[in-house]
């Protein structure tokens, strides 16, 4: 793959860091974990494992909403953040991302007792409407 497409233009020093670090960990079997990314990109120890990480998400969110290909592996004997080694890599990770977020709707439309087309279409308007504001 073409790395130099899914570098996000502009980072900051800890974003090149995150960066630097991610492209040591190439491919879905040599991921890094949330708590050793944490300490190699904040030079501190993790204390709690959900408070102390936020901050390390954030980054991560950021950086992927402008573009980075950052992937993740919820394999219960090696998890952890990856940069995909190759487009089937990729593709997994994306269809993970994907199954996850249509998971989150399914169970938002049945709650809201529509149907997902409706709530979907719901969403696109929104969408919309928060694009033509800005």
């Amino acid at each position: 793959m073409t790395w130099e497409k899914f570098i996000p233009p502009e980072m900051n020093d800890l974003e090149n860091r995150t960066w630097e670090i991610l492209c040591e960990h190439r491919g879905e079997a040599n991921p890094i974990g949330m708590d050793d990314l944490f300490v190699a990109v904040f030079s501190r120890p993790v204390r709690h494992r959900i408070n102390d990480t936020g901050e390390l998400r954030v980054l991560l969110r950021g950086l992927r909403r402008r573009g980075a290909l950052i992937g993740y592996s919820n394999n219960k004997f090696n998890p952890g953040y990856f940069l995909p080694a190759t487009p089937e890599e990729a593709a997994r990770f994306f269809e993970c991302y994907r199954r996850r977020t249509m998971t989150a709707l399914v169970q938002e439309a049945a709650m809201k007792r529509i149907g997902l087309p409706e709530l979907l279409g719901q969403l696109r308007m929104e969408f919309i409407a928060a694009h033509d504001r800005s």
